[in-house]
């Protein structure tokens, strides 16, 4: 697979990864929920979801919402499609989320939680997360 993240992404929307499973996951989010666009190596015309956040899930801010708008949609990704052992490259133009699910963040309890339950889900699939900022 290719080392830089935007040329497997590149290879990946010219079809050219035929032996890699690797997944996309497009989302964006609101104060009412989220939608997201998945596609695989298999199924490039994917899979459109659309959700609205539960009454108990922290939406106070738009990091929060798209960070927990990335979990939601592999979650629902992963009962739709078999996502084991697979990369995902995680796309969004919400740079401060992107951050925080991939290292974390030790200033907000919200957001560690977020990457915290993001890095769990990958690891009960096995799955390589990937997070790649698309300027929107």
């Amino acid at each position: 697979m290719a080392a830089v993240l935007s040329s497997l992404y590149d290879r990946f929307l010219r079809k050219e990864l035929t032996q890699e499973r690797v997944a996309v996951i497009i989302w964006d989010s609101s104060v009412h929920g989220w939608g997201a666009l998945v596609r695989l190596w298999a199924n490039h015309d994917g899979l459109l979801v659309v959700v609205t956040f539960g009454p108990t899930d922290s939406v106070e801010a738009q990091v929060h919402q798209e960070a927990l708008g990335a979990s939601l949609a592999l979650a629902a990704a992963s009962k739709e499609f078999n996502l084991h052992n697979s990369v995902v490259i995680f796309r969004n133009d919400a740079v401060g989320a992107l951050s925080a699910l991939q290292k974390g963040c030790l200033s907000s309890v919200i957001l560690q939680g977020l990457a915290a339950r993001l890095a769990l889900l990958c690891a009960d699939l096995r799955a390589q997360p990937l997070f790649l900022h698309a300027s929107g």
